[in-house]
């Protein structure tokens, strides 16, 4: 949308997580596409550091992995509507 993408979710079968991690690959295939295409965002969603008491182990190796494709960290606010 409007030269950018969104990374939304990955999976894998548990049983090959080991035996065949092609994850990685296809997430840097998809990102060289995205910049083949001309898109000059990629959204790879929320980064954890484990500064806050709800930061799971799970959500900090996700960051972690996410930012080891480099980029620029932007801030995003984030809010939420309750209706009564």
């Amino acid at each position: 949308y409007k030269k950018a993408a969104y990374y939304a979710s990955a999976a894998n079968h548990p049983d090959m997580e080991d035996s065949f991690g092609v994850g990685h690959g296809l997430i840097w295939e998809a990102i060289n596409q995205c910049k083949d295409k001309g898109l000059h965002i990629l959204e790879m969603g929320k980064q954890y550091y484990g500064t806050s008491d709800d930061d799971s182990d799970k959500e900090i190796n996700i960051s972690n992995f996410k930012r080891g494709f480099g980029g620029n960290l932007i801030t995003r606010y984030e809010s939420t509507l309750k209706l009564r």
